[in-house]
């Protein structure tokens, strides 16, 4: 057999690698995109075992045992859902769940809504229905599926000219779920959102709170109120590594998203901000990762995982709450 038959078995039957650690260092902090942990995951093959971008660790690296709480918290509230990462502000805390998740062998449990400020509040709702569903929101499957929850540094709040990203998303799935001829209280506890306060407590009764947002469905047509995720603020607002995103439309991946914006970082920021994904997706892997998931868990008085939320009891807490 020739040379060039074994070299076609080869590249047939085996993955292709990056030809050195450099060459992927590059191809990353070339994306137009700000990288996904899974670009790192196959471009940097084999795992490097030292950080190939930054040699000094942020802060934020430092407090990454915290991100415990965050997913403990989350998951307290819509257990076992899709996480859907709004714009820029949310998408270092989007990796961290996509890095935990990933870990578990559970791919598709994290998503990037790639819009800003002005790309949501100037869409009109059919498109903003058309950014969730090509981000994997299924309404006609949505009551059997896992929940699909946006989350962001948000006040979901409704305001002229300035209501929250996270609330527009949301009225956007229950108007075109209605316009179906559903049921909007059939999404509760499917479809909603968190925000990156410090609510989620110990006392936290998920069923009480799923009574509310059924109330809330049952007066205004969606949810009128959020809960925030645990340590979140020590994840948002970082290093940007493009300016706001455009318009939505169809772009060249088939999303139907806002393209990113001009780069807006140096090439020595993009390696910092690559650096810290590595550093989380470290941090993420494992058993010790799980084992502090579990810990932050049984702080908020549940088991990891946690059962599905049973709505049944959400409406019995809701009529005793009538009657009291």
């Amino acid at each position: 057999m020739t040379k060039a038959f074994f070299l076609f078995i080869h590249l047939a039957f085996f993955p292709v690698f990056a030809a050195s650690i450099e060459e992927a260092v590059q191809e990353l902090v070339m994306m137009v995109p700000r990288p996904t942990v899974t670009d790192m995951k196959r471009l940097l093959t084999p795992w490097p075992k030292k950080n190939p971008f930054a040699s000094n660790p942020s802060q934020r690296v430092e407090k990454l045992p915290l991100a415990a709480e965050s997913i403990a918290s989350m998951e307290r509230v819509f257990p076992g859902a899709t996480w859907a990462a709004i714009g820029r502000d949310a998408v270092m805390l989007g990796d961290i769940l996509d890095a935990f998740y990933q870990s578990l062998g559970q791919k598709n449990r994290v998503v990037r809504l790639n819009g800003s400020g002005d790309t949501i509040r100037r869409a009109t709702k059919e498109d903003l229905l058309l950014m969730l569903e090509s981000a994997g929101l299924n309404l006609k499957d949505i009551t059997g599926g896992a929940p699909f929850i946006v989350f962001d540094d948000t006040g979901y709040l409704e305001q002229p000219f300035r209501t929250s990203q996270a609330r527009l998303l949301v009225k956007a799935a229950y108007q075109g779920y209605q316009k179906m001829g559903g049921d909007p209280t059939a999404l509760a506890g499917k479809v909603g959102a968190m925000n990156c306060a410090e609510t989620v407590t110990a006392n936290f009764n998920p069923e009480k709170f799923h009574a509310m947002q059924l109330e809330g469905i049952r007066r205004i047509g969606i949810p009128d109120s959020v809960m925030g995720i645990k340590q979140a603020k020590s994840f948002i607002r970082t290093e940007e590594w493009h300016g706001p995103f455009g318009p939505l439309m169809q772009q060249k991946n088939n999303k139907f998203e806002g393209a990113p914006g001009m780069p807006a970082a140096t090439r020595l920021v993009r390696q910092y901000i690559l650096g810290e994904l590595y550093e989380i997706i470290n941090a993420m892997r494992g058993p010790k990762a799980l084992k502090l998931v579990r810990a932050a868990a049984k702080e908020l008085n549940y088991e990891f995982p946690v059962r599905r939320i049973d709505f049944k009891k959400c409406e019995e807490a809701l009529i005793s709450g009538e009657k009291s």
